[in-house]
Formats: C-alpha cells, sequence, structure tokens
C-alpha cells in the first residue's frame, strides 16, 4: 500500500506544480523541465500498473472495519499454519469448513480433493509421523473480504527435518504459493478451500523413507 501511496503522492505534487504555473524555460533549464516531465509520466505509467497488480487503489475507501475483517482473516490462515507445526491436530481440524476442498495436485497430480477436517488431519498426521520438525513460514499476503467471503494468496515455504537418520541432507524444503478460500461462520473464519502451487523442492526427496 505504502510504495503505492506515495508515487500517487509524487505525481501529484508534480502535477500541480507545472500544471499551476508557467514554468520559466531559459537557456539549458529547458532539458531540466522536461526530464521532470518525463519522470512524471513514467511515475503515472508505474502507479497504473501497481493498480493492476495491488489489491488496494486509491479510490477505494479504507475503513477500520476493513482492516479489521482482513486482520481476522489472516489470522485464521496463520493459525491452521502453526497448530500444523505443532501437530495440535484437534486445533487443525477446526480451521476448516465441513466439507472442505484440498488441491495439492501441483506435487502428486490427480484432481482436488473433498475430505472432512478430520480426513485432512489424520493425513497431515501419518504424513509427519517420521518428521522432527515441521515449519510453515508465510508471508506477502494478498488478501481480499468481499462481505462473508474471503480469499488469501501469499508465499510460503515449508521445512521438514530429520535429525536421527544417517543421511547426510537431513532436510526438505517446499517453496510456492497457497492460494486460500474462507467463508465467515458465526464470530470465526473458516477455511473451505486450499490450494498450494508449488514452484520447487530442494533437499533430500525421500527425507521420510531415509534411514
Amino acid at each position: 500500500m505504502f510504495p503505492l501511496m506515495g508515487l500517487v503522492f509524487m505525481v501529484i505534487v508534480l502535477s500541480l506544480y507545472f500544471g499551476s504555473r508557467n514554468y520559466p524555460i531559459q537557456g539549458g533549464h529547458y532539458d531540466e523541465v522536461e526530464d521532470l516531465r518525463r519522470q512524471i509520466r513514467e511515475l503515472k505509467e508505474e502507479i497504473e500498473n501497481l493498480k493492476k497488480r495491488s489489491v488496494w487503489r486509491p479510490d477505494m475507501p479504507i475503513r477500520p472495519e476493513d482492516l479489521m475483517s482482513r486482520t481476522e482473516v489472516e489470522d485464521a490462515v496463520i493459525r491452521m499454519f502453526v497448530a500444523t507445526d505443532e501437530r495440535d491436530w484437534p486445533a487443525v481440524e477446526s480451521c476448516f469448513t465441513e466439507p472442505l476442498t484440498l488441491d495439492m495436485t501441483s506435487m502428486v497430480g490427480g484432481s482436488p480433493a473433498t475430505m472432512t477436517p478430520r480426513q485432512v488431519a489424520n493425513a497431515w498426521a501419518e504424513g509427519f509421523k517420521t518428521l522432527d520438525h515441521v515449519h510453515h513460514q508465510v508471508g506477502n499476503f494478498q488478501t481480499r473480504v468481499d462481505g462473508q467471503r474471503a480469499t488469501v494468496r501469499c508465499h510460503g515455504v515449508a521445512f521438514q527435518y530429520r535429525a536421527g537418520i544417517a543421511a547426510a541432507v537431513k532436510s526438505r524444503t517446499f517453496v510456492g504459493t497457497y492460494e486460500i478460500e474462507l467463508s465467515r461462520h458465526s464470530d470465526r473464519w473458516l477455511i473451505n478451500r486450499l490450494t498450494f502451487k508449488l514452484k520447487f523442492i530442494d533437499g533430500n526427496l525421500e527425507l521420510e523413507k531415509a534411514a
């Protein structure tokens, strides 16, 4: 939000300066003025590009309740990742609607699966059983709230580690993007669709099988 607001402010100031007065162009000043005008044009183009990529626009009013809803949505997403890392499976289940859609096709192929929260928690518990540590780190949130529904797109890195194995490489890292859909139920936001789009995997690709 802040880089875009800064660009808007700069364009307004420069445009007012050159648009509201007859700037004297004398001698060597002509090139300087033309350079500043060129900078204004480039700033305006950058603002238009940022508008297309950003969830915020200058014409969108920011209300305290909007910020509160966005924080609640992002907290719901973070709560799910923290509960997973702590292997608090009842807490993981409480983060989802029933049923929900789990889309890990970028890693395993096939089609998105419709599952219950209990099935998701059991699958993750089984998959992480041999791992000593699991750590998810998410950021660069792009969050949209529309009434009782919300979407979150964020970057994510998942680290997995096994200490007691003979293999030289004792960890594995998944890097990708999460696309998450949520709906509001009473006073809570719950995840109804979780999609992971894998970019790459690094480390021991058979970590769970290593002896």
